[in-house]
């Protein structure tokens, strides 16, 4: 039987540890970040409102300013109150003045499948999502 009642102090000094398991948690960690830097995809994301209109066809309207265009329309895909929504086509308007905010904007309507009657001539909120890229490409772009 161990005796209980000697010096802790002495007896935990003398004690060796083993670090044996840091260097394999390391590489287990580089491997993971490794893998996730190339294998995840990212996207841009663009948040506004639109206001959805359906006749015969459903539009998704939005006033997007002309610094912000290209993110629209270039999208892999849309949003609509966080559910995916299949769009069919974007087309893009002329370039008209804001005159309460003194900014340039531009109308788009992405024409979209039918969709529920809930939310019809609303104004709902839109993801825009484009840019499809790597996560090592986009921390190239910034570093370079």
């Amino acid at each position: 039987m161990v005796d209980y009642n000697i010096d802790n102090r002495d007896y935990l000094l003398s004690i060796n540890p083993s670090y044996k398991f840091i260097p394999l948690l390391s590489l287990i960690s580089i491997i993971i970040i490794i893998i996730s830097i190339f294998c995840f995809k990212t996207y841009d994301v663009y948040y506004t409102k639109g206001y959805l209109v359906c006749d015969d066809r459903c539009n998704i309207v939005l006033s997007i300013d002309i610094d912000d265009i290209n993110k629209v329309k270039d999208a892999n895909f849309v949003k609509l109150n966080d559910n995916e929504i299949k769009y069919n086509n974007i087309f893009v308007g002329d370039i008209q003045i804001d005159e309460t905010n003194k900014i340039n904007i531009q109308n788009v309507n992405i024409e979209v499948d039918q969709l529920e009657n809930d939310y019809l001539n609303t104004f709902q909120d839109v993801k825009i999502y484009s840019n499809n890229e790597s996560i090592f490409n986009k921390i190239k772009k910034i570093l370079f």
